[in-house]
């Protein structure tokens, strides 16, 4: 099946900031912030039902932060969503120079990525 819903999420110690949309349509996205926990990551599969319920059609990408990412990687696999991590520099070189800076514009990029 093609993914047709993307989530890009920026991993910190604290939070997990997150944007999602549909491919055919990114200008048209959500964002949110949840606690870089468990019970985080299920908040945050709940809120992207809210929007896109049909979860084979997600495709969650991150970049690789070591520990930061590991609790979602094991949530994500127990739920069995499509998950990817990346090398930080490469989404870094790819996204260009970005004259904004914030863990949501992050996020965007990860996801547009």
């Amino acid at each position: 099946m093609e993914k047709t819903v993307v989530i890009g999420i920026d991993f910190s110690k604290k939070t997990l900031d997150v944007s999602c949309f549909k491919v055919s349509n990114s200008k048209n996205s959500y964002y949110q912030q949840f606690i870089n926990s468990e019970q985080g990551c299920l908040e945050l599969i709940s809120w992207v039902k809210s929007h896109f319920t049909d979860t084979k059609q997600w495709l969650i990408c991150g970049e690789y932060t070591g520990i930061y990412s590991m609790t979602a990687a094991m949530v994500f696999n127990d739920y069995e969503l499509s998950f990817w991590l990346e090398n930080p520099n490469q989404i870094k070189l790819s996204s260009g120079v970005c004259r904004q800076k914030s863990d949501k514009v992050d996020s965007m990029q990860i996801a547009l990525y």
